[in-house]
């Protein structure tokens, strides 16, 4: 695992995506994008993420009750993209552009749970 610093993170979310694709290896192929303040996101979901890409998809997301869910993942076909975010904006919207773009559906809830103030900290008691 590789720690990479982003100088600009009080802009948000794009100066993190921005500083993790620009620290990629040259040959990368794609991309899967875990976020810190959600925990219980399943890490098997990183290789059904994978396989579409390698399937061809030009991204690829997961999906809770047919809502957006994490994690996402990005081919290096949007590297540019992602590149370019500006603010406390992801990527995700980029993916929604695209009809090559891989849903995959979730039936774990820690794909949605999201760590945003000290309170819901309490709520990681009866997980798992």
């Amino acid at each position: 695992m590789v720690s990479v610093r982003a100088p600009d993170w009080r802009e948000g979310l794009a100066a993190s995506l921005r500083a993790g694709v620009n620290a990629l290896p040259g040959g990368s192929r794609g991309v899967v994008v875990f976020l810190g303040d959600m925990p219980l996101v399943p890490p098997s979901a990183a290789g059904l993420l994978i396989a579409a890409l390698e399937n061809g998809a030009i991204g690829a997301e997961m999906r809770f009750s047919g809502r957006p869910a994490h994690p996402v993942a990005f081919g290096r076909a949007l590297f540019d993209d992602l590149r370019s975010l500006k603010g406390d904006r992801g990527g995700r919207h980029l993916l929604s552009d695209h009809d090559k773009t891989v849903r995959v559906e979730t039936l774990d809830a820690g794909a949605v749970f999201d760590i945003d103030h000290v309170e819901d900290m309490a709520r990681l008691e009866p997980w798992p």
